[in-house]
């Protein structure tokens, strides 16, 4: 099943033209998930007609081998006349955390939060600033979690920086 998604997600997005790329890193504030995360999302063109909707994919990897997410969703942005800018995405996740208490407790050096599932929901949002060349510098904010489906839902938030480059 694994590398079913992973191929489907790797040719999804190569059919996609990238508007954007963002690089970013992001912390987790939450117990038992320690070290940066890099962040990389690519952005694909905005549709009009569906309000300013985009395809997104990305990932969050932990420096410290804690939990990585690999996400797909769908994101708006509206940027408004000072320059300011907001965006939120929804979508899935898939993760490489820990999915039950009795296989963390085995664990001895990486500990992780606890998902209950492998696929999660992910939400996110960003707001920031637009620089003249239509770059972005934003605070970024990311939770995943499984709504409470596959007990138990620890979830995991990453808060950031993200600098957006326009392709």
């Amino acid at each position: 099943m694994k590398p079913i998604l992973f191929l489907y997600i790797v040719i999804f997005s190569c059919t996609v033209h990238a508007e954007q790329l963002k690089v970013g890193l992001l912390k987790s504030p939450q117990k038992h998930e320690y070290g940066l995360n890099l962040n990389v999302e690519y952005v694909g063109d905005k549709h009009q007609e569906f309000y300013n909707l985009a395809f997104q994919i990305g990932a969050n990897i932990n420096c410290e081998g804690y939990t990585s997410v690999l996400y797909i969703g769908t994101v708006w942005e509206k940027i408004f006349k000072n320059s300011i800018f907001v965006s939120v995405s929804l979508g899935g996740a898939v993760h490489n955390g820990t999915l039950d208490k009795k296989k963390r407790d085995k664990l001895i050096k990486k500990i992780g939060r606890i998902f209950g599932s492998r696929v999660l929901f992910r939400e996110s949002m960003d707001f920031g600033y637009v620089f003249e060349n239509e770059n972005k510098i934003s605070c970024f904010i990311d939770h995943i979690s499984n709504a409470d489906i596959a007990p138990p839902n620890h979830g995991l938030t990453t808060l950031g920086v993200r600098y957006s480059i326009n392709l």
